[in-house]
């Protein structure tokens, strides 16, 4: 997943302490799970290349997201970064948590895909089209750049295609001989809680 993480979260672990009192969008792997019964509120130690970080939820917010948290596992989440009382550093309090997979589902609104057409063949470009074909009706606007080694341009392609994004279709199209990049675009704005950024069930 590190691939698409790089578009999808905001800033790294170790430059959340520059972010005191924004709301950011980050992503580690659990390293572990602390429930605080009588406090009502669940702990995450969160770990990527660069740092670790505890991140906070309330105990509503952790029933709705709890198949996203798991031990030793990639997790998104998103929040406000606040000071840390006890170790000066800085912690995220979550409004929301999800599997790199339904954090896909949740802030996708673009699908990139840059084609070589000379490495095309016609079997190539009809597996292309059923591909996109089978996952239509989602919410990824398709975006086409068509080079052939000197020059590219974008493709224009009917206003209505879109497509649901998983896991499967990005692995099938990122085989296909030609197509050089097949990533996913996300929305940048974070929809406050009131909007149900709390996650974990798509």
């Amino acid at each position: 997943y590190r691939r698409d993480l790089a578009g999808l979260v905001d800033h790294s672990l170790a430059e959340l302490g520059g972010r005191i009192g924004q709301r950011v969008r980050a992503a580690g792997l659990v390293v572990a799970v602390r429930v605080v019964s009588r406090r009502n509120i669940v702990f995450l130690t969160l770990e990527d290349e660069t740092a670790s970080l505890e991140v906070t939820l309330s105990d509503g917010v952790y029933t709705q997201c709890r198949e996203a948290v798991v031990k030793n596992a990639p997790v998104v989440v998103a929040g406000a970064v606040e000071t840390d009382r006890y170790t000066g550093g800085c912690k995220l309090v979550a409004e929301g948590a999800w599997s790199p997979a339904q954090a896909r589902g949740q802030f996708a609104n673009g699908l990139e895909l840059r084609l070589d057409v000379g490495r095309m063949c016609a079997s190539t470009v009809d597996r292309l089209g059923a591909l996109l074909d089978a996952s239509r009706g989602g919410e990824c606007a398709v975006r086409f750049t068509i080079c052939n080694g000197q020059a590219e341009a974008p493709l224009r392609t009917e206003q209505g295609w879109r497509v649901f994004v998983n896991d499967a279709l990005l692995h099938d199209l990122r085989a296909l001989d030609g197509v050089q990049v097949a990533n996913v675009r996300y929305a940048t704005c974070l929809p406050r809680a009131a909007d149900g950024i709390n996650g974990g069930g798509k």
